[in-house]
């Protein structure tokens, strides 16, 4: 539950005052040190009067309100001052920060309505699940009594200011407003104000812009008063943003505010952002491509608040526009937060000026006064629509709520089937994230047949059989939005928009897609999941609360402990044992032991080469990650690999540098930084990029380029790269991702010999050779005919007509060029892994990765391609891809691995870990981490 503060606070409002006065004094400067002095005074709501007994945001903080923006502990201070001043409001904590700053929303309407607040939750919460109401009197009932409600939400972007500070203004105004307009919006409403999304973010960025605030205002905005340095704020602690998290929920962020969320299920849902300095003010409807589940109600209000806001901009004579670059495809957005539960979803963008004051093209000053105005007057202007609409909104929603719980779906998908497969932790941790999200799941409770299905990679089945267990997910229900959404494999885009975007390409190089084009979150996790055209006939359990079962720890063994391998919950285990010192080896065979089967990549700790307390601790992370653990009496296994030879490679654990600075992406570091730090609990190293040449690497026997680019070539500069080379060849492991891999595969890096495609034009017959030649191995069959009943094949001579042409090189490369604008801007491709190869150990095949470049990389040995992406025809598996894009990426690398010396190199050209997301293509990340040093590279033999 919601923590409340309530009104009847100990301190004193005198105290409260002293208090934020103090807290803000030592910033008091800021108007004279670079901040906002301009004129700008047109009040924020012409005409009002207020009551005098609120007190007025510019009197409480101690300084002329949004002259400069307001800090997480002065916005806090004022929210709970409005509590201890009024009894319309409630304030409620409803979440952390990885900083351990509390996450709060404030609630208020009229006296009536607040008097009642919990009653007429209760009543929207109804509307919001047809199934529970008394029929339709009772939904009557509802919409012609109960306040609608809406989520004002700002700042998920810490670099995105003046959109708290509108916060805290439109809470004054609620309270203090004495005019028609804000009574009617406590009559007919509930507001919920959610001023600070992102408070790390936010006072990192206030940090960064008083260190570079000088006395003297500056409207520059390539200053660093105006943008801050790396890692700047716009994300969070771990550099995420949050406004791509929703139904991923990698932070708590995003997690508190779900779970917020399903305790309202209001009506309206406000997003507000900044956008670059010299633009003017976008809002909502978005444009093409929308989202196959949004639905006709959300386009009838979102034209209908287009309308209102911009008669409320027309009153100034502010400049604004709607459609041009905001789409509507992508679902992880805040906004969809709100979508899933029905409500309709509007963003705002204003044209930031960082607190201060920008000079603009056309010689006009946007003051931060100016900015925070822009959002108050949108704010105030979509909640008097859904105020005097609310009889209507309520309308619309309680029916569109029926349709999402109609026996026959719209789409034609009745349900998703998830079977649990070998690999449980990772469809445990997608069955979390769906309850989490508030989404109906059920297991069967006896084994059963499903029909007309379709898988991840698109196969079409007519039937199949599952055992007991599986997991059923109906999409008759209120999230079918939601699910739909997250869950569907491949949707489709209108082909008008496909035209659009096919011309935007051809003509100007440019994508119109805002986001990645697919997302899938079966696909993501690599889970056997199928989309079922009929009803699945099957007596079910339906599971609120998924529960661990009780950790089985093994017995105590006579030989060692085995963790198997194609479980992602092992990796957890075997992390936690390599960092307490503990002595793991990795098999490279198959093999069985006591009855059990385990695959390549299982994990073995010999009692004889651990300490005494060895039972102990592996009964110790069996309870922390719920992996399984097997007792071994022998290490003989006369049908496969004896437990004490060779087939077991001993693991060195890693010591883990990461490189960060101005020229690594924030968001590449971040999600790779929080993957080992958060989910991992595994010690690293963050490295300026810079001092590349000046550190000790003998410290590390890992070292992590995330995503950089070409700038990055100049950060290392030789003297990083020599020292650089030294280290791989004495034994170190080199990964790099992204962006990162131009660096290393360029050839006068002298690293890799994995080239781009550009580069090789010339030489793609051999690198068609080198992909025959896997793939006729990895299919290899022989038999005694082959050998003792040889006879050759005829061949046909060769002819003048059958010798290839030589190839024209400088047309090849104009195609290429041609080709390269097409590239997929974010979709799923089909993988084949190497069952051979241990970076692939425990990954699926085929695999759908995420691809997101333009580049596409060939080896040839002795490089080896553990993962490699399918042929023209198979690549595509969900998402916007062109021929041209197919003809490009297909058969490239997603994942090499060189020898250099005794170390090695291992390339990412795609990010695997995007986002936190991506768990099926995050294993290999994990391979390469903490398998490398011990399977691919020469470590010293201690003394």
């Amino acid at each position: 539950m919601c923590v409340t503060i309530s009104r009847f606070l100990t301190k004193s409002f005198t105290a409260i005052c002293l208090f934020a006065v103090l807290v803000s004094f030592p910033f008091a400067g800021w108007s004279a040190m670079g901040h906002s002095t301009e004129a700008y005074s047109v009040p924020f709501v012409e005409g009002d009067a207020y009551d005098p007994n609120i007190p007025e945001p510019g009197e409480f903080l101690g300084y002329p309100f949004a002259t400069r923006p307001a800090r997480y502990e002065e916005v806090i201070n004022y929210f709970t001052a409005l509590v201890r001043q009024s009894d319309r409001v409630l304030l409620f904590e409803y979440g952390k920060t990885h900083e351990g700053r509390a996450l709060y929303y404030l609630v208020t309407s009229s006296a009536s309505n607040m008097r009642n607040l919990e009653s007429n939750r209760a009543a929207i919460k109804k509307l919001a699940d047809p199934r529970t109401l008394d029929g339709a009197e009772d939904a009557r009932e509802i919409i012609n009594n109960a306040p609608a409600i809406a989520w004002m939400a700002y700042s998920i972007h810490g670099d995105e200011l003046s959109s708290t500070d509108a916060a805290i203004w439109l809470a004054y105004q609620l309270l203090a407003g004495q005019d028609e307009m804000t009574q009617t919006i406590l009559k007919n409403t509930i507001v919920i104000i959610d001023p600070m999304q992102n408070p790390d973010g936010r006072e990192r960025f206030l940090a960064q812009l008083r260190s570079y605030s000088g006395e003297i205002l500056n409207y520059d905005v390539q200053s660093a008063q105006h943008r801050g340095v790396w890692p700047y704020g716009r994300t969070n602690h771990y550099l995420f943003d949050l406004n791509r998290d929703f139904f991923i929920l990698s932070q708590p962020e995003s997690r508190a505010r779900v779970k917020a969320f399903q305790e309202w299920m209001p009506q309206l849902f406000v997003d507000s952002h900044e956008m670059g300095p010299l633009d003017t003010y976008l809002f909502s409807p978005p444009r093409e491509p929308l989202n196959v589940n949004l639905t006709p109600m959300h386009e009838k209000w979102s034209r209908i608040y287009a309308q209102d806001q911009a008669k409320a901009f027309d009153r100034y004579g502010w400049s604004y526009y709607t459609r041009e670059w905001l789409d509507m495809w992508y679902p992880g957005y805040s906004e969809w937060l709100a979508y899933a539960g029905g409500a309709v979803m509007i963003l705002y963008e204003q044209a930031g000026v960082d607190g201060s004051a920008v000079r603009r093209r056309e010689g006009t000053t946007m003051t931060y006064r100016e900015s925070v105005h822009h959002h108050v007057t949108s704010s105030l202007a979509n909640l008097s629509t859904l105020a005097r609409g609310r009889k209507e909104m309520l309308t619309d929603y309680y029916k569109e709520k029926q349709k999402t719980v109609q026996a026959v779906p719209d789409n034609g998908i009745y349900a998703y089937i998830i079977e649990s497969g070998t690999n449980t932790a990772r469809v445990l941790s997608l069955i979390d994230n769906l309850l989490f999200q508030g989404i109906e799941l059920y297991q069967s409770s006896i084994s059963f047949t499903a029909k007309k299905l379709t898988s991840v990679f698109g196969e079409q089945i007519e039937e199949k059989a599952f055992p007991k267990n599986t997991w059923i997910i109906p999409t008759n229900q209120p999230k079918k939005r939601l699910i739909d959404a997250i869950l569907q494999f491949d949707p489709r885009m209108k082909d008008s928009f496909l035209q659009e975007e096919r011309y935007y390409l051809e003509k100007k190089n440019e994508s119109r897609l805002y986001d990645v084009s697919s997302w899938s979150m079966p696909l993501a996790y690599g889970v056997s999941a199928y989309e079922a055209a009929a009803p699945v006939d099957v007596s079910q359990v339906r599971i609120v609360e998924r529960k661990d079962p009780a950790p089985n720890i093994p017995a105590a063994a006579g030989y060692g402990y085995i963790l198997p391998g194609d479980d992602d919950a092992s990796t957890f285990a075997v992390t936690a044992l390599l960092n307490r010192g503990y002595v793991v080896l990795m098999s490279d065979e198959e093999f069985q032991n006591n009855g059990n089967q385990f695959s390549k990549g299982s994990f073995l700790l010999r009692k004889n080469e651990n300490p005494p307390d060895l039972q102990d601790a592996i009964a110790q992370v069996v309870k922390e990650t719920h992996c399984k653990a097997y007792a071994a009496d022998t290490a003989l296994s006369l049908e496969s690999a004896d437990l004490g030879g060779g087939h077991f490679i001993l693991l060195a654990a890693p010591r883990i540098g990461v490189f960060m600075g101005p020229t690594v992406s924030q968001y590449s570091y971040g999600a790779f930084w929080h993957l080992l730090d958060h989910r991992y609990n595994t010690r690293i190293s963050s490295l300026d990029v810079n001092g590349a040449g000046s550190y000790d690497l003998r410290n590390y026997n890992v070292l992590v380029l995330p995503s950089g680019g070409g700038a990055m070539r100049r950060a290392i500069h030789d003297t990083g790269m020599d020292r650089l080379k030294r280290w791989i060849e004495e034994g170190g492991t080199l990964i790099a991702l992204g962006s990162a891999v131009d660096f290393i595969t360029d050839p006068k890096a002298g690293l890799s010999a994995v080239r781009e495609r550009h580069e090789v034009l010339d030489q793609l017959d051999l690198y068609d050779e080198v992909v025959e030649r896997e793939e006729k191995a990895l299919q290899a069959a022989a038999s005694q005919a082959d050998v003792w009943d040889y006879s050759p094949a005829e061949i046909e001579p060769a002819t003048g007509a059958d010798k290839k042409p030589k190839s024209d090189v400088e047309k090849l490369k104009r195609e290429d060029t041609w080709k390269k604008r097409f590239s997929p801007y974010g979709a799923f491709f089909r993988a084949q892994t190497d069952p051979e190869h241990w970076l692939a150990y425990g990954v699926e095949s085929p695999l759908a990765v995420m691809v997101r470049s333009s580049n596409a990389y060939l080896a040839a040995p002795p490089v080896q391609v553990p993962v490699r992406l399918a042929d023209e025809v198979d690549l595509r598996v969900s998402g916007l891809v062109w021929p041209e894009a197919r003809q490009r990426l297909a058969k490239s690398c997603y994942v090499t691995r060189e020898s250099k010396g005794r170390g090695q190199i291992i390339l990412f050209p795609f990010e695997p870990h995007e986002r936190g997301y991506y768990p099926a293509a995050t294993r290999l990340l994990w391979n390469a981490v903490f398998l490398g040093p011990g399977a691919g590279a020469s470590q010293p033999i201690p003394w």
